[in-house]
Formats: structure tokens, C-alpha cells, sequence
């Protein structure tokens, strides 16, 4: 995706106050890019942002990244509008009190009613993969998320995952791993077809930074309705 405009943008804006904004991210698009002239989530926030306080006389706007998401994977993404925001939004990432849940469908014909999966990964920059290893290799981290079946049909299942750390491509490389790839990754999953990537954030649950109010934001269930059609795919 290289362009995205401030319409969609708009449209794809799930909350907003003065301290935090809370996007519906499309699949495609990076949160953070470092390549030239391509878009990103972070620049098209501040370019909405930057519009919308009187065309950018007052500067660029301060926008904390809280945490990301792999550029194939749709879902909700939180910015903090302050530094004071964005702290207290990412120790709640670091404390595991702000919940972030997906949908996934997994290629598989059978997924244990639910579980947890708690291994330990280590990333390939070069290769942009990561891998399950040994507690002792060099440069291992813990990745757990638990996962639970909404729906098995066929050779398709429809799992609900809280991730519980942040690992680089924590959910694809643990579900393969544990014989449950992906619908749509051909990274991790051999046999993946040529089809958008079955994973979605769909779901936070966390405390507002400022208010100390419990906040949860959830994708429409209109919006999710492909994933419950792939998982019924025979």
C-alpha cells in the first residue's frame, strides 16, 4: 500500500480524545516505515493531525508509538498524542495489563479446545524471520500467548489468541511451530495460499492514560466476517 488518504484515515479512526488515538490499521501498511516515499500509519497520523490543528501552524504533533503491528496484519493500533500518554500506555504493555487479543485462522484439522504456547524465539534481521530455539541460545526471548477455538471447519480453524509478550512475528511463528499456521502466511506456512494473512487485532482492553477509566475497543463484527468465512471453508 503506498498511498493512503486523509478520508480513509478518518474512516479508520476507532477513538480519539487529546490523549490517544486509536486506528483500525489495514493490512499492507507498516506502522513505522523507514523506506522513502512510502506511508505509513505514524506518517498519516500526523499528517491528519497536522491538518486538523489549523493546517500545521502549530508544528508537527507529537505522536508515541505503543506498540506495532506486522505490516500484513490488520487491526487496532494505539498512539499516545503526549509523552505523558505514551508512557503510561506502554508500561501497561510491559505489565501485561493491556490486553491485545486477535483472530486467526489456522490450517490445521484440529486445535486443542484452548492453551497456552510458551516457547522461545530468536530473530533472523536478515532473513526478517524469527525461529523456536533453546532457552540457551544466544539472544532467546520468551514469547506466551494463550489461544482458544471459536470454530473448526474442515481443515480450517477460527482461534481467538491473547498475546501476552511482544515478539517479532510471535503468533505466526508459534502457531506453526505448534502444527497451526496461518491461513496466508507463506513464511511460516509452507503450504499457504495466495490469500491476504488470517490474523487480526481485534481486540484491546486497557485503562485510559489520563482518566484511569477501563477502555475496550473491538473491530465490528461486520468487519470480521471474512475470517469466520474462511474458517468454514471445507
Amino acid at each position: 500500500m503506498t498511498q493512503f488518504r486523509m478520508r480513509n484515515l478518518e474512516e479508520s479512526i476507532v477513538y480519539e480524545d487529546c490523549d490517544m488515538i486509536v486506528i483500525n490499521k489495514p493490512a499492507g501498511m507498516a506502522v513505522q516505515s523507514a523506506r522513502f516515499g512510502q506511508m505509513d500509519l505514524e506518517s498519516a497520523v500526523k499528517n491528519y493531525l497536522s491538518e486538523k490543528n489549523s493546517a500545521g501552524l502549530q508544528g508537527i504533533p507529537y505522536l508515541g508509538i505503543v506498540h506495532r503491528l506486522d505490516q500484513p496484519v490488520e487491526g487496532l493500533v494505539i498512539f499516545g498524542k503526549t509523552k505523558r500518554a505514551a508512557r503510561d500506555l506502554s508500561r501497561q504493555i510491559t505489565d501485561g495489563t493491556l490486553e491485545k487479543y486477535y483472530l486467526a485462522v489456522a490450517e490445521t484439522d484440529h486445535v486443542p479446545g484452548e492453551g497456552m504456547l510458551e516457547d522461545y524465539l530468536v530473530k533472523d534481521g536478515r532473513e526478517n524471520r524469527s525461529r523456536v530455539v533453546e532457552r540457551s541460545e544466544k539472544n532467546a526471548k520468551r514469547g506466551i500467548l494463550h489461544y482458544r477455538l471459536i470454530e473448526q471447519r474442515g481443515l480450517r480453524a477460527l482461534v481467538e489468541i491473547r498475546l501476552l509478550t511482544g515478539r517479532h512475528h510471535q503468533i505466526r511463528v508459534q502457531m506453526a511451530h505448534a502444527g497451526m499456521p496461518l491461513a496466508g502466511d507463506p513464511k511460516y506456512n509452507a503450504g499457504a495460499e495466495n490469500e491476504t494473512l488470517a490474523l487480526c487485532a481485534y481486540k484491546l482492553r486497557f485503562t485510559h492514560p489520563a482518566t484511569g477509566k477501563k477502555m475496550s475497543f473491538q473491530i465490528p463484527e461486520e468487519d470480521l466476517e471474512r475470517y469466520y468465512k474462511e474458517a468454514k471453508a471445507e
